[in-house]
């Protein structure tokens, strides 16, 4: 562990456990400042942006981005103002944040994130990480507890099943994808899917609007 040390002014100390220690937002500004061993990378910085302003905080974006704007000269600042440039409502885990950072940099346009899905006739079916919505394509984020948890894996199963019959098309992402060789191969796969989706919500449009034969 390494201490880190900032002026009194700067810092607002919230007792957690005990301890006495800077609270979220100035935390969030503290990491941006930090080099060697302890720096946080860009990414990881988004997804504490993503964290400050997502369900667990609820935080208003637009009232970081003004405490961003004031705070001219702070070291790290231009690091939290690129950051929240990129945040997101809605991304409730740091992998989803990063997930949809490098879909954002294969091309693919910014997505739903976190939103309930429901079939044709309302009934929920599920509330995926990474939602095309007229295309009828979602991806999630699968860690390892998906595949050793018994009940999380078979709950993984009845949802691919519900979306299926919905026709929804889901793409499921583990690490390799993520983080390892499998990066291009998975951009491929969710761009096939996205290219069949609009054919699809093409054909479902037309329908609707033909004129009805006589």
């Amino acid at each position: 562990m390494t201490g880190h040390r900032v002026s009194r002014e700067r810092a607002q100390v919230v007792t957690k456990n005990g301890l006495r220690v800077s609270d979220a937002v100035t935390s969030f500004f503290e990491s941006a400042a930090l080099t060697g061993a302890d720096e946080v990378d860009d990414d990881d910085l988004v997804a504490l942006a993503d964290w400050l302003v997502g369900r667990a905080c609820g935080l208003d974006l637009d009232d970081l981005r003004r405490t961003a704007a004031r705070s001219r000269g702070q070291r790290g600042v231009l690091r939290i103002r690129r950051a929240l440039d990129l945040a997101r409502v809605g991304s409730e885990s740091r992998r989803e944040t990063r997930l949809r950072l490098r879909l954002g940099r294969a091309g693919f346009r910014p997505p739903l994130l976190n939103c309930d899905v429901h079939d044709a006739d309302g009934r929920f079916i599920g509330r995926p990480d990474i939602i095309y919505g007229r295309e009828r394509v979602c991806i999630e984020y699968d860690s390892d507890h998906h595949r050793t948890d018994r009940k999380t894996f078979r709950e993984d199963i009845r949802r691919r099943e519900r979306f299926s019959a919905a026709g929804w098309h889901s793409i499921h992402v583990s690490d390799d994808d993520l983080f390892g060789s499998n990066w291009d191969q998975f951009v491929q796969h969710a761009e096939a899917a996205l290219a069949r989706g609009r054919r699809e919500a093409d054909a479902r449009d037309a329908a609707r609007i033909a004129p009805r034969s006589q």
